[in-house]
């Protein structure tokens, strides 16, 4: 009968408060359980399509974490450092009392050290293989702890009472549409060729020491309108949801013609086209398969100013690649090799 994907009236969500880390670091947070499950047209209950959730939590959590900061803002008076990764440190606090209350990420960064690995892959790993079972925690003396933790680090209530004291000065730059398409000009597509509305609520959460929930709202709309921004078709392919549109900027539209002008105008320049004789001898020396033989010597021998080698994953386009420069500094040429991994 195949799936079908209907309009729902919503999800059904239960919201847990933690105060603390599993080290019992003061860490607050919040967990959010969404039960899968929602009310059709039909008026009866079906599964819910969480497609759409799992692609917007990390947006979600960043957009938390900006209202989060207003709110602490607004209540005690506190700034905030720069940005970090979509994340701001409490603006005052010493180095050395936010090393003390990291605990889980000591432990983290002391088993990849051990382990000899970095990247968020390893970081996830070592994340679970430290994470230790979550205990009783007794509520009446954990500030007791904390204040005595703090005092061994000379950080005591005079210092929280100064830093509580302050007024937070506004932020003089204008927070309009426009101001925020000329910051996020370059991260908006330094990741991706595309970008949904969630990413540009992500961005603009993540630049903002705080804002509200409908003002992130506002200024997505805004920058979503901008004349910077292009939409394209709505994802219509099977597995994507048709409702999430995409955008991306003029600026990349403008290198990728840039781009494509660039190879047109090489085609047939010949430029770098070595003889048939010198790229056999290279290719003579090198264990090639038939398809790994007319790669090389196509790309050598047709002259154009430049050539895309496009292949599946292990199908060795590092290994032709490396007997197509083999052939060039055979013929005199100075070979300079960029690529995205070390052994590429």
């Amino acid at each position: 009968m195949g799936t079908r994907r209907l309009p729902g009236a919503g999800f059904i969500a239960a919201q847990f408060r933690h105060r603390t880390s599993r080290a019992g670091d003061p860490q607050l947070h919040w967990h959010v359980l969404v039960a899968n499950t929602t009310i059709g047209p039909d008026r009866r209950w079906s599964a819910l399509d969480a497609s759409g959730l799992y692609r917007s939590q990390r947006a979600a959590g960043v957009i938390f974490q900006a209202a989060l900061r207003q709110e602490l803002t607004m209540r005690l008076g506190v700034e905030w450092g720069p940005a970090v990764k979509d994340s701001r440190e409490i603006a005052g606090i010493p180095r050395r009392v936010l090393r003390l209350f990291s605990k889980r990420r000591s432990e983290i960064e002391t088993e990849l050290e051990r382990l000899g690995q970095s990247g968020p892959r390893a970081a996830q790993q070592a994340t679970l293989a430290t994470r230790q079972p979550k205990t009783l925690i007794d509520t009446e003396s954990l500030v007791e702890t904390w204040q005595h933790e703090a005092s061994r680090v000379a950080w005591g209530p005079e210092q929280l009472d100064e830093l509580l004291g302050r007024r937070p000065q506004p932020d003089k730059r204008p927070v309009t549409p426009d101001a925020l398409v000329r910051r996020l000009a370059d991260r908006l597509i330094d990741s991706d060729a595309t970008l949904t509305r969630h990413d540009v609520a992500q961005a603009i959460a993540g630049t903002l020491a705080g804002a509200t929930t409908p003002t992130i709202d506002r200024l997505t709309a805004g920058v979503l309108a901008h004349a910077e921004l292009v939409a394209i078709k709505p994802l219509g392919v099977a597995g994507d949801a048709g409702w999430e549109e995409r955008y991306t900027t003029r600026r990349l539209i403008g290198l990728e013609t840039d781009v494509r002008t660039t190879i047109a105008s090489g085609i047939g320049s010949d430029t770098g086209r070595l003889q048939p004789g010198g790229v056999a001898v290279a290719c003579a020396s090198a264990s090639l398969g038939p398809d790994q033989h007319d790669a090389v010597t196509r790309l050598c021998g047709q002259g154009n100013a430049i050539e895309v080698l496009v292949g599946r994953a292990g199908t060795g386009k590092t290994y032709t690649l490396n007997t197509i420069a083999t052939a060039y500094r055979q013929h005199g040429w100075n070979v300079i090799g960029v690529a995205p991994s070390a052994r590429a």
